[in-house]
């Protein structure tokens, strides 16, 4: 009798180039071989070699992968779209290499000031929900976006046109 490894091995040489291809067909070649790793290191937390996994459920659970995927990649590319929206739409007029800046200040803010700018900005999430994400009050929330949009206002205070817009918090 084969070792669960064994067994397991089996089936990945069997289903491989079928999933890597039905992934293939769903999100692009660049990205189905690290989601077929993730399709079979699922399969290999659930494996049991007595039930082997059948090219069905792989081609399920790649399916869901791929939705998950896709889902998370349109996030990003609204983020990233929303983000310079912001960058743009924060003082008019300003160029492109400010803009650039801009965004490169904004990654250099403390992890929890970057979150609330993205929940503030790209999200639209009211400082009162922001207060509940983070354990704080509204007004602490208010005081951490204050220092944020103060903190990019210095850095950018070369011209007092690329300052950033002082927008309240919802």
């Amino acid at each position: 009798m084969p070792t669960r490894q064994e067994a397991f091995e089996a089936v990945y040489r069997a289903h491989r180039h079928s999933i890597r291809g039905y992934l293939c067909s769903k999100v692009g070649i660049e990205d189905a071989d690290d989601l077929t790793s993730r399709v079979f290191i699922i399969a290999w937390q659930k494996f049991d070699p007595d039930d082997p996994c059948g090219i069905g459920w792989l081609i399920e659970t790649a399916k869901f992968i791929a939705i998950e995927y896709r889902r998370n990649e349109q996030r990003r590319r609204t983020a990233q779209d929303t983000l310079e929206t912001f960058v743009a739409g924060a003082s008019p007029g300003i160029d492109i290499d400010t803009r650039a800046t801009l965004a490169q200040e904004i990654r250099k803010l403390a992890a929890r000031e970057q979150e609330m700018i993205r929940l503030t900005y790209w999200a639209h999430v009211p400082a009162k929900d922001i207060a509940r994400l983070f354990h704080m009050n509204e007004n602490a929330v208010n005081a951490v976006l204050s220092r944020a949009r103060k903190k990019l206002r210095l850095r950018l205070q070369d011209d007092p046109a690329e300052e950033v817009s002082d927008h309240d918090a919802r």
